[in-house]
């Protein structure tokens, strides 16, 4: 039974993976990696606010071109990458993406513990006056 499933997969992993489908995912890393470098920097010196200050940034900065640009360059560089490559790639991004993940949840966890014994005081205030 196992012999069939590393069989099977192995067939899997030898298909090749269409041009479409690479590009997508690398837009999609590349826009997960610029959330998640936003996170950690914003959150270590806005603590829990930078989830406002990220809202705002997907509403207002997404009306330009400039974010679709770099999506669309990492997209590229996906695409150009033999399907080998890609695998490892996806695999690899998966690990460091989750890795950024808790780190941004420290840093902003360290953030919001500064600001409740006064060592931080930024606060993010949207003043519409």
């Amino acid at each position: 039974m196992s012999q069939d499933l590393q069989s099977e997969i192995q067939q899997q992993s030898d298909l090749p993976t269409s041009k479409f489908i690479k590009f997508i995912a690398g837009c999609f890393i590349t826009l997960l990696s610029v959330y998640m470098l936003a996170f950690v920097v914003l959150g270590a010196v806005y603590g829990v606010d930078v989830f406002s200050i990220l809202l705002l940034y997907s509403i207002f900065f997404h009306l330009a071109l400039f974010p679709f640009l770099l999506y669309g360059v990492g997209g590229i560089i996906l695409l150009c990458l033999a399907d080998t490559q890609y695998r490892e790639v996806l695999k690899k991004s998966q690990k460091i993406l989750m890795m950024g993940l808790l780190l941004g949840v420290a840093v902003t966890a360290i953030s919001e513990w500064a600001h409740v014994q006064g060592i931080l005081q930024t606060r993010f205030i949207l003043d519409w006056k």
